[in-house]
């Protein structure tokens, strides 16, 4: 529409947005890489690679006998208030069981942190991977609203240029006779 400048700053911010875009996904990437090393190193996790929820309890327990007891406890309260149990001493030990079982992490392993320091320096870890990720997000949503306004923009400009109106007619020999077209063109 012959508004070049525009059309370059639509341009650069799309550029700079797919940029910021997998940067924010590679840091993201080693991010997560750095934070499961941690897990590995301090927090004896045997590899790599386990679901996100798992490694949300490792971050939220010093070890796996701390999370094993904070889901049968929650167990306990769960089915005392879900059945005919009268106490908590009359849960028996096989519904607990199969309540920890149904409820803990599908990828389960035991885990214990070297020191509270290590796990702080895991779940800063943890967070900074998780910030990354969310901020690429935010790059997608950036891309879509700078689309969105770069036709708006576009609309906008095309409504005030001047719109000419023409017409055409042709007239081409056939085999049975002339076709005959007319194209009426508008330019905006």
């Amino acid at each position: 529409l012959g508004n070049k400048n525009r059309a370059t700053a639509f341009f650069a911010a799309e550029g700079l947005i797919w940029i910021a875009y997998a940067t924010f996904e590679v840091q993201g990437h080693q991010r997560e890489d750095d934070y499961q090393d941690l897990a590995v190193q301090y927090a004896d996790v045997s590899r790599t690679g386990h679901s996100d929820d798992f490694y949300a309890r490792v971050r939220e327990f010093d070890n796996s006998d701390q999370y094993e007891a904070d889901v049968k406890n929650t167990g306990r309260n769960e089915l005392l208030s879900a059945s005919n149990y009268t106490d908590l001493e009359s849960i028996s030990a096989d519904a607990l069981e199969q309540y920890f079982v149904q409820n803990r992490v599908s990828d389960y392993e035991p885990w214990r942190w070297q020191s509270l320091e290590k796990r702080v320096q895991y779940s800063e870890a943890r967070s900074a991977s998780k910030t990354s990720y969310r901020r690429a997000d935010y790059m997608l949503v950036a891309a879509v609203a700078n689309r969105v306004v770069s036709a708006v923009v576009a609309f906008t400009a095309a409504r005030n240029m001047p719109r000419d109106v023409g017409y055409h007619v042709d007239f081409t020999p056939a085999a049975h006779g002339v076709d005959v077209s007319l194209t009426l063109t508008r330019s905006f």
